[in-house]
């Protein structure tokens, strides 16, 4: 996959998010028993994140370069739209910029039912993670309203890849 840079909706980019602790996900991508979203509630809930193929169970899955992999988000959103759009981007070079594209801007109602309202619902979208991509860094998922960038829903997660 090429770099590119990714327009972030300045909503994402100045809004720090609440940080939330969700245990016992399936979504399990260090060792841990905990792991960290974080999210923005004021625009949306997410009640469950899946992460798959994870062989080794919710406790323990790391994520190999250039493998597919499905990531399921079940949220609520906490605004309408009838154009969304869906990013997917990481910041393999842990610089904050979120500069390397998982993902490219596309047409979301293709994943999700549109008109989107503030009805609970489930995203999922297939990913691979380039190549170029090394330890641990975070990656982000964006859903955002077209005609209104300001109507956002992000969530970050970290991951860490193996050989």
């Amino acid at each position: 996959m090429a770099s590119s840079v990714v327009l972030v909706p300045a909503f994402c980019a100045k809004t720090p998010p609440t940080v939330f602790f969700l245990r016992f996900l399936r979504l399990k991508i260090e060792l841990l028993h905990i792991i960290q979203l974080a999210v923005d509630s004021s625009q949306c809930l997410v009640h469950n994140v899946d992460l798959e193929p994870c062989p080794d169970g919710p406790a323990f899955c790391l994520l190999r370069r250039n493998k597919p992999y499905q990531i399921k988000v079940d949220f609520t959103p906490k605004f309408t739209a009838e154009k969304l759009q869906l990013s997917v981007s990481s910041d393999s070079k842990k610089d904050g910029t979120f500069n390397t594209t998982v993902i490219p801007a596309t047409n979301a109602c293709d994943i999700v039912k549109c008109p989107l309202q503030d009805e609970r619902q489930t995203l999922a979208t297939a990913f691979t993670i380039s190549k170029r991509s090394r330890g641990k860094f975070p990656i982000q998922l964006m859903l955002w309203n077209e005609e209104n960038k300001n109507q956002t829903c992000c969530l970050t997660f970290n991951v860490r890849t193996l050989k």
